[in-house]
């Protein structure tokens, strides 16, 4: 079974192997049969079948979807994604109660589903930053529970993996650097997005780029 992701460029999941892929991709076949479509995954070569009414549905809905990426970490921030809006939030530049309220507006009206980075310690991080990252992940999801907002918490590999590609990959030795590539994924998804914190900020900002990137992999899946 292959499931659309979106309809203008037609993003696909092949439920097989659980890749996606786009249909302009040269190794995708695609042929029609009266209602539905049959697509080959170019990944696992598998064939599949796609409803165009079902998949019409499906991309109405997601379109007045909101999707929440939430980074926990010690430049935590979080991104609400809805359609070709996107809205940041630097967790240093607001208080716990301030995003609260935000996020009870919106759940109030509209469909919301969130994805929080599943984090651990860090070999080699300082107590504080270990203290950090357990309190910003409590609160978050704390915050959820109370609104009633669906979520999943998701490891970053697993994340990553649903978004990056090879040509946003940073390396040092055999190492990638997941900030540097992260920032490279973000700018090829949202060109036109400043990343930055404030417009005074120089760079990017890392959690602005990983909740980004978060809620696109939860609009990609079709959480």
């Amino acid at each position: 079974m292959i499931t659309s992701l979106k309809t203008e460029d037609i993003d696909c999941v092949c439920e097989e192997c659980g890749k996606t892929f786009n249909l302009d991709n040269p190794k995708a076949v695609l042929s029609t049969d009266r209602d539905l479509w049959s697509v080959k995954c170019p990944h696992c070569e598998q064939w599949g079948y796609m409803n165009p009414i079902n998949v019409a549905q499906e991309t109405k809905q997601m379109s007045n979807k909101y999707y929440i990426g939430l980074d926990p970490g010690s430049k935590g921030a979080l991104t609400v994604l809805h359609g070709e809006s996107i809205e940041s939030v630097a967790f240093d530049d607001y208080d716990i109660s301030d995003i609260c309220y935000k996020l009870r507006d919106l759940v109030n009206y509209n469909s919301v589903y969130a994805v929080v980075e599943d984090v651990h310690a860090v070999f080699g991080s300082s107590a504080k930053g270990t203290f950090e990252f357990g309190y910003n992940k409590g609160w978050i999801v704390g915050m959820l529970t109370a609104l009633n907002i669906p979520y999943s918490m998701i490891p970053p590999k697993k994340w990553q993996s649903g978004v990056w590609e090879r040509c946003d990959k940073v390396m040092e030795g055999k190492k990638v650097k997941t900030k540097e590539t992260s920032i490279n994924c973000a700018k090829r998804i949202f060109p036109g997005v400043d990343l930055r914190r404030t417009p005074k900020c120089k760079n990017p900002h890392d959690g602005i780029c990983d909740s980004l990137l978060m809620a696109e992999y939860a609009r990609r899946n079709n959480f």
